[in-house]
């Protein structure tokens, strides 16, 4: 059984079985150290860009925004990506090691200007009305101000034309951490980040999986798994048996 809040391995996991084809091509245009991927067995095969040369294990060193140039129209299944979610992050933050990128620290009271340029590179390497992307992003305060990153993103992908299928919720690390030159409080300390299904078209359903149901055999009396929830037997005797008790009945 999988416990909430889930891990991003856990997250993607499920969203890959949900929504992606079988044998994708998977395409991380952030992967840094490959994190969020856990211990999956599917990290192997994923194609792994990231803009910081010094990391291991990258197929590619190129910035996101560049990915057109490398990739031909509508080759990937599936887009990952994870940008940094909180902007103006200054060199002796805590958060600065771990998240930013030097080559190209993102200004401003948001991220929300990234979107339009993902979603372009998306538009180009996603394939037509089967592929996805996968974006994890959260909200952040900034400026005295709630930043709506998550709406913004959905809003503006809904814009251009793309389905908002689906989304998962993941614990978020950096909103759990308090900043010592903090004085005062004054919004919720945002501690979730989500991860949000894009589809390049007007389905909102992807291969999906065939549910399994725990019954009891009403002629046996034994647990049985079952893909309708109805199900009353678990085998062909047990419904001939079931079938006569009713008749005599």
């Amino acid at each position: 059984m999988t416990h909430w809040p889930l891990t991003d391995a856990q997250a993607l996991a499920e969203l890959l079985e949900l929504h992606v084809p079988a044998r994708p091509r998977i395409l991380d245009s952030t992967y840094g150290r490959g994190r969020v991927w856990g211990h999956l067995p599917i990290r192997a095969s994923v194609i792994k860009v990231d803009i910081n040369g010094e990391l291991p294990g990258l197929d590619l060193v190129a910035d996101w925004r560049e990915l057109p140039q490398h990739y031909a129209q509508g080759s990937i299944d599936c887009l990952v990506w994870d940008p940094i979610h909180v902007a103006d992050v200054g060199r002796t933050s805590q958060f600065y090691g771990r998240y930013v990128a030097p080559q190209n620290p993102v200004k401003g009271d948001n991220v929300t200007h990234l979107y339009p340029c993902f979603l372009e590179v998306a538009e180009w390497l996603v394939r037509p009305r089967t592929g996805v992307c996968l974006v994890k992003l959260c909200d952040q305060v900034h400026s005295a101000r709630q930043q709506w990153q998550v709406l913004n993103f959905v809003c503006e992908a809904q814009r251009r034309g793309w389905t908002a299928c689906d989304y998962t919720i993941v614990q978020n690390a950096t909103g759990a951490r308090k900043d010592p030159k903090h004085k005062a409080k004054y919004h919720v300390r945002n501690q979730w980040a989500f991860w949000i299904v894009l589809r390049n078209g007007s389905a909102c359903r992807g291969p999906g999986r065939r549910l399994k149901h725990e019954l009891v055999c009403q002629a046996c009396g034994n647990p049985f798994w079952a893909r309708r929830s109805d199900a009353r037997t678990h085998d062909g005797a047990c419904r001939q048996a079931l079938r006569r008790a009713l008749q005599r009945k």
